[in-house]
């Protein structure tokens, strides 16, 4: 397994006991958060499909779910996890979808590691109806955090990968330009948006 697709799989894998507890809880705020009469629903950046595996739970089967991601050798993983959604290859500049296509966007974990992330957020503003669901590592907390447990301790706790660091209130600034926020709320280490289109 190539170092990309590492990148986004050790989290879920390796994270460990405490790990699966902060995942656990992660997804349980989500779910929380979660608005009603949802019936079509996208998740931009799905990675290997771990969180995919959980958020397709979280609606009803006549709910349509859409996944992507930039990577097809990610999203051929992906597959592998889940049926009842389908999935495609695409980049988040670029989606390959009509406007209002879905009622409800998902983006987790993904906003941090790019460098035009006002481009991503155009675009998921774009492509959904009403909803957004965006996370992103809080910060700077996240960095504290690594360093607490030795880890990137050379890049000061900064995850390999991450271009752009949020904390709680720049990162409602951010979704703001796009969005009508909802709820901002968090769940350690993370920081997680609902939002609706204006």
């Amino acid at each position: 397994m190539n170092n990309r697709i590492t990148q986004f799989t050790d989290k879920y894998k390796k994270s460990g006991f405490m790990g699966q507890i902060l995942l656990k809880k992660f997804f349980a705020k989500i779910q929380s958060i979660l608005p009603n009469e949802i019936s079509s629903v996208a998740e931009i950046g799905c990675g290997a499909g771990y969180s995919t595996k959980e958020l397709v739970n979280f609606f009803d089967s006549g709910v349509s779910f859409f996944a992507s991601d930039v990577d097809p050798e990610l999203v051929k993983l992906a597959r592998e996890k889940t049926s009842n959604v389908e999935f495609g290859t695409e980049s988040i500049y670029q989606l390959e979808h009509d406007n209002s296509s879905f009622d409800l966007v998902f983006c987790l974990e993904v906003l941090e590691h790019l460098e035009s992330p006002d481009e991503a957020l155009a675009e998921l503003e774009r492509i959904t109806k009403k909803y957004v669901v965006v996370s992103v590592p809080n910060e700077p907390l996240w960095r504290m955090l690594n360093m607490a447990r030795f880890t990137y301790l050379k890049d000061f706790g900064n995850t390999p990968g991450h271009l752009n660091h949020w904390s709680k209130k720049k990162m409602v600034d951010f979704v703001s330009r796009k969005f009508d926020v909802i709820k901002a709320t968090s769940s350690l280490p993370w920081i997680i948006i609902l939002a609706k289109k204006k």
